[in-house]
């Protein structure tokens, strides 16, 4: 049996290290969004505005939640996740560009091949990606800020479930 793909909402949310302030910063549904075009065509993707929701400092996060269509598990070894994101190391100071992609956040890599299961029409937590040491983190690929060509800040988000 092969994977099969996972309609729904996906929502990108930052908190603080004590994860008392939780914000939302972008939702994106998959259907009209994420198009089967955009898996395989990167200029088909919209970006990711850069440094959307402010700079997350060492120690805070970055959560994902999913809203699925219909009732499954969805497995991050089949989905399709990049999120671009723009690191700075504070003792180096150098910048680099990135992606956050489903193994980045700790429960859905936990979940392993059976995944996290989604219930319709229910927000579902995926899990967090916590920001390193002595690092700075903000949404969005810094190269694409002032460039016409924002290939590099182009954000995917498909979920795909853990049986056909």
């Amino acid at each position: 049996m092969s994977a099969a793909r996972e309609e729904g909402i996906f929502e990108i949310v930052l908190a603080d290290a004590g994860e008392e302030v939780l914000t939302s910063v972008k939702k994106y549904n998959t259907a009209t969004v994420f198009p089967a075009l955009t898996e395989t065509n990167p200029t088909e993707r919209p970006w990711l505005e850069y440094e959307i929701g402010g700079q997350r400092d060492e120690d805070e996060f970055v959560k994902l939640y999913f809203t699925s269509v219909s009732t499954d598990n969805v497995v991050y070894s089949d989905s399709k996740v990049e999120i671009p994101v723009t690191t700075q190391n504070l003792k180096t100071g150098s910048i680099s560009a990135g992606v956050l992609t489903p193994a980045d956040f700790d429960d859905w890599l936990a979940a392993g091949a059976t995944g996290i299961t989604c219930t319709a029409a229910k927000r579902t937590y995926l899990g967090k990606y916590q920001v390193k040491a002595k690092q700075i983190l903000k949404l969005g690929n810094y190269t694409g800020r002032d460039s016409l060509d924002k290939n590099n800040a182009r954000i995917l988000m498909v979920a795909y479930d853990d049986t056909a």
